[in-house]
């Protein structure tokens, strides 16, 4: 928690993935067997997501859940009943009666409690450790998330491979502006108007005479008819090997929290050049997201509120293809 307060890209990218994740809505619509549903229902549903708990004005508890989440792997929500019972120090709770709130619980405060048996739980599974006080629920009290777990217990946080990869990102990224702003040797190759095929067979004897020569790391800017278009660095392999690390690198960031590139103000080449396969990549993540938190509240949260009829949906951040669907319907009735 620490870290990804003090870390600014960690923290940044936390908050776009909650921001992304809420930022359309949700909705409650009719499950695919249903044709419809209690009014009443929808009605006691929505009221209960709008006031989830005295202290929350709206999605609060949604957006805790997110953000642990995606830094921890692990997120926790506490069930209050209209019957719990604890036992006299209060320190060990018991779920009872109806569902009244829910609240989210800080996933560095909380740890599972391993039990003899299974697939019985044991009478107490979950343990939070707040201010030195200790409490302890059963396991009808808690629901406990987690994303790409590890075994049976926990989910595993990206976060310490995150801040290697940003570290890495970082320090390739200065050493290879070193090739453009450093002290590195530089040559500027003024060549006029020449055909493609003379531009390739002239950079091949250029490859040719750097990979054998004792200074591999010169930039060459190669200065055509209508300027500078095109400018490389050659070095032969190792320098390429240097780049795909550094594509790497950037492709790490997308694929484990979902953060495209341009989203950070990287410029990026290869395959997540083009920016609509950057978000593509990242629609992926966030539907992600979205298909395990429905998933909770539908098999968890909504039989306890005694709603059969409704189900639960995150509202997509994907563009709407209802124009391209509707000009390929064109050019088929065309056709």
């Amino acid at each position: 928690r620490e870290i990804s307060l003090k870390s600014e890209v960690v923290n940044a990218i936390l908050r776009r993935t909650v921001d992304d994740c809420l930022g359309n809505g949700y909705e409650f619509i009719l499950p695919p067997d249903r044709e419809e549903g209690s009014k009443e229902q929808l009605e006691s549903i929505k009221q209960f997501f709008k006031t989830p708990n005295p202290d929350d004005n709206g999605n609060e508890w949604l957006e805790s859940l997110i953000y642990d989440l995606a830094l921890f792997g692990d997120a926790y929500l506490e069930l209050d009943g209209s019957a719990d019972k604890s036992d006299k120090q209060g320190d060990r709770w018991n779920f009872g009666g109806e569902l009244v709130s829910v609240w989210p619980i800080p996933a560095e405060q909380m740890r599972l409690l391993p039990g003899n048996k299974r697939p019985m739980p044991p009478k107490m599974a979950y343990e939070q450790n707040l201010n030195g006080q200790t409490r302890q629920f059963d396991s009808a009290k808690i629901i406990h998330v987690s994303k790409f777990k590890h075994g049976r217990a926990y989910g595993t946080s990206p976060l310490i491979p995150l801040l290697n990869v940003i570290a890495g990102h970082l320090n390739l990224s200065n050493y290879l502006n070193e090739l453009y702003t450093g002290t590195l040797p530089k040559t500027i190759l003024n060549v006029g108007d020449i055909s493609n095929s003379e531009m390739k067979a002239m950079l091949g004897l250029l490859e040719q005479q750097l990979s054998g020569g004792k200074s591999p790391f010169g930039l060459v800017a190669v200065n055509g008819g209508s300027g500078f278009t095109m400018h490389r660095i050659l070095d032969s392999t190792r320098e390429g090997a240097q780049l795909d690390l550094l594509y790497y690198y950037r492709e790490e960031i997308c694929a484990v929290f979902g953060i495209p590139p341009m989203k950070l103000g990287w410029v990026q080449t290869g395959k997540l050049s083009n920016p609509e396969s950057q978000l593509e990549a990242w629609y992926d993540v966030v539907d992600s997201f979205h298909r395990r938190i429905e998933a909770v509240i539908n098999n968890r949260l909504m039989p306890l509120l005694g709603i059969p009829d409704w189900v639960f949906n995150f509202v997509s951040i994907r563009p709407s293809r209802e124009a391209q669907m509707a000009e390929m319907r064109n050019k088929d009735a065309a056709a």
